[in-house]
């Protein structure tokens, strides 16, 4: 852009109006709503999935006569309780019993 393209650049422009505080503080909202497509998805605990594969399995045992389950599926079942159950067990904290008292007091 030269000095003189610079020099009459605001005689080019032809909307030269100040934003109201009301249009500014509009913009502003535009531009922090998120974009939200769905309903988000809750957060399901290691005890909420352990519930639900047990009862995955309880199904297939008593449907087991009726639908064809093999064993592979219900081993592949049984591994993921498994490693669901370890992750539980490493997700709690032993509390020592100072820590008890200073809660609770």
């Amino acid at each position: 852009m030269s000095a003189e393209e610079y020099l009459e650049y605001e005689k080019d422009e032809t909307n030269h109006q100040m934003m109201t505080d009301k249009e500014i503080i509009e913009m502003i909202k535009e531009l922090e709503e998120p974009n939200v497509e769905g309903p988000e998805i809750p957060i399901i605990s290691n005890y909420e999935a352990l519930a639900a594969l047990n009862q995955i399995i309880t199904y297939i045992e008593q449907k087991s006569d009726k639908m064809e389950f093999s064993n592979d599926h219900i081993r592949t079942i049984k591994k993921l309780r498994k490693v669901i159950e370890r992750e539980e067990f490493h997700s709690k904290q032993q509390v020592t019993l100072d820590s008890y008292f200073s809660i609770n007091i």
